[in-house]
């Protein structure tokens, strides 16, 4: 992922996806509750350690987080 706008697509497709909230996928990344407040607001800004983990959250949701490189 390249950038904040294409995280929270991806996860949005994942809540659809697996039927969850916004405040779990907020825990499960960063252990905030309204961390997907902070990604619909278009004047915050997230930092590439924050991709990473947005995009590894993904990836192990959809069983791709241990694929051999």
């Amino acid at each position: 992922m390249n950038s904040k706008k294409q995280a929270l697509e991806e996860l949005e497709a994942v809540m659809k996806e697996f039927g969850l909230k916004k405040t779990e996928v907020g825990m499960a990344i960063c252990g905030s509750k309204s961390f997907m407040d902070l990604m619909r607001d278009p004047k915050k800004s997230i930092t590439t350690n924050t991709l990473d983990r947005v995009n590894m959250f993904v990836l192990e949701l959809r069983g791709q987080g241990k694929l051999p490189l």
